[in-house]
């Protein structure tokens, strides 16, 4: 996965680097070439969380859902079954 995405940023002009700390986990950071960007604001700078949650929308209605959770250690799942 991580060498396709980096050949696909590179074929448009950028790369992607990693920066990584024990104990925190990894960052990916991929540039792309682009045209004028005024008004976009730079969200690399901003804070961003260290747990992070991505669940199906609500009233998903299957036999099971699951859950998937960055908790800086890693990604983990949990399944709930309905």
């Amino acid at each position: 996965g991580l060498h396709l995405a980096k050949r696909i940023a590179q074929h448009l002009g950028g790369d992607i680097i990693v920066e990584s700390e024990f104990g925190k986990g990894s960052t990916f950071i991929f540039s792309i070439a682009t045209g004028p960007l005024n008004h976009i604001e730079d969200v690399a700078r901003q804070e961003r969380p260290t747990h992070q949650r991505a669940l199906l929308p609500e009233g998903y209605n299957h036999a099971a859902n699951t859950g998937f959770s960055d908790n800086g250690h890693g990604l983990s799942s949990e399944k709930k079954t309905i």
